[in-house]
């Protein structure tokens, strides 16, 4: 069964490939540039601890602390790449389906 033109753009906007199956669609309009901005500051962050770690003389509290910090914003950095790549837009190739 094949689509003609209208059917075919439609299945397009609606996430359908030409063939007729669903397409990898992720939507990544809105999440990029809030993940962007949830970044800058877990490496704010992140370098400060760094900085802090690196000074001597602090009690064993405030180190273990620190480790924390870098530990939990280290973490944070992975959650919020691992979330840039799922929200990148999935590369499809548009093309005739055989069938």
């Amino acid at each position: 069964m094949q689509m003609n033109a209208r059917e075919n753009h439609r299945a397009q906007e609606n996430g359908a490939a030409s063939c007729g199956r669903r397409k990898n669609f992720r939507r990544s309009g809105n999440w990029s540039p809030a993940l962007r901005t949830i970044e800058q500051p877990v490496a704010v962050v992140m370098g400060y601890a760094q900085i802090l770690s690196n000074i001597r003389g602090f009690d064993e509290k405030v180190d273990k602390d620190l480790l924390k910090i870098l530990h939990e914003s280290e973490r944070a950095r992975k959650i919020v790449r691992n979330l840039l790549t799922f929200a990148a837009p999935a590369r499809t190739a548009l093309g005739r389906c055989p069938m």
